[in-house]
């Protein structure tokens, strides 16, 4: 039996837990969860524990991974962000009190097997422990919200779908965005809008619309009354809010979306992450524009931006409905074809049957 810690109900446990280990439970595994672990439980029929990230913010991990090998309970650690954060990142002083990064390696150095979405993590991953296995971010197409059909619009619809740690970002888009409003008859959206963010959301929506100067003041004043009612208001006007949806249903929000843009800052904690929010724009047979950085480098079907003001370049050749279809579809057939969940999934089966048998 193979017991999943959950200690993050984002998309980290949906996408590296929940939907991959589901799986593998329709092949005859047997998994269970918990929202913690201690040694008192009753672990008598548990092999493997899987934890998310990091063992403990305590200091337990030596003496918790310790106690399981005790009991003869393999450790695999699950990890997908790099453990060292640049100072712009908003959990850079949180990451820096609890000492994240020296309890992420020890979890690292203790664990029997380490999972992760990147070669370039996978190599970080190494120098502390050598059975490190890449297995991808993937979407699973057999859920409701990455099979959904798009929704119609007379207007060309360029959206930005992010998480709360993206503030800088989203500056990239600063630029480009107060050119699309001046010059381009399309729609530009925000994914993900909610108000309990520290005003992260808000802030992207004031760059978006040139501080609300390119929407008329009824609208703008709808806006800021931050209530999410009448949204038909918003179907047709040149800047719309999609608001944050649960992890299990968010990727209808890609249904509202003709192109992704996907801006990314260089540093290494950002080359360390995965292609997710490509993998899921492709999925929804989306277009995408994608920062020429890594980790989105070299995928077919991406148009790159060198530079903010491209985004914009991008955007005006990405109006064109045949060039913007063409590039879909082969973005869509490359993620079908590299990120299918049940083929990638097969690294985590033969490694959890592996360890189980030892």
């Amino acid at each position: 039996m193979i017991l999943l810690i959950r200690n993050h109900e984002g998309g980290l446990w949906h996408h590296r837990m929940l939907i991959p280990f589901l799986d593998l439970m329709n092949k005859g595994m047997k998994v269970i969860s918990a929202n913690g672990i201690s040694l008192d439980m009753d672990l008598t029929d548990v092999k493997i524990v899987v934890f998310q990230r990091i063992v403990s913010l305590k200091g337990n991990t030596k003496s918790i991974i310790d106690g399981l090998h005790a009991k003869g309970i393999k450790v695999i650690l699950e990890i997908d962000d790099l453990w060292n954060l640049p100072e712009s990142h908003s959990e850079f002083f949180r990451y820096k009190v609890y000492q994240v990064a020296k309890q992420t390696i020890e979890a690292i150095k203790l664990s029997d097997a380490v999972f992760t979405t990147t070669e370039r993590l996978a190599s970080h991953i190494r120098k502390h422990n050598k059975q490190v296995f890449m297995v991808a971010n993937c979407v699973d197409k057999r859920e409701k919200q990455w099979n959904s059909p798009k929704l119609e619009h007379d207007l060309v619809r360029f959206g930005y779908v992010c998480g709360v740690h993206h503030m800088e970002d989203s500056k990239i888009l600063n630029q480009p965005c107060k050119l699309i409003n001046e010059k381009l008859n399309v729609q530009l959206l925000l994914g993900g809008y909610n108000t309990q963010s520290k005003g992260h959301y808000q802030f992207i929506e004031f760059m978006m619309t040139d501080n609300y100067r390119s929407l008329d003041r009824d609208y703008t004043d709808y806006l800021k009354s931050n209530l999410q009612v009448q949204e038909h208001v918003a179907y047709f006007k040149k800047y719309r809010r999609l608001w944050a949806m649960p992890v299990n249903t968010y990727g209808h929000m890609y249904d509202h979306l003709d192109v992704a843009l996907v801006p990314l800052v260089a540093n290494e904690f950002n080359a360390c992450k995965s292609e997710l929010k490509i993998v899921e724009a492709g999925a929804k047979k989306c277009a995408v524009i994608a920062s020429n950085v890594d980790p989105y480098r070299n995928i077919p079907g991406v148009t790159y931006a060198d530079k903010p003001i491209d985004f914009y370049h991008a955007v005006k050749k990405l109006t064109d409905k045949s060039y913007r279809e063409d590039m879909a579809n082969l973005l869509h057939e490359f993620i079908l074809t590299n990120f299918d969940l049940q083929k990638v999934n097969t690294i985590r089966e033969q490694v959890c049957n592996q360890l189980a048998s030892e």
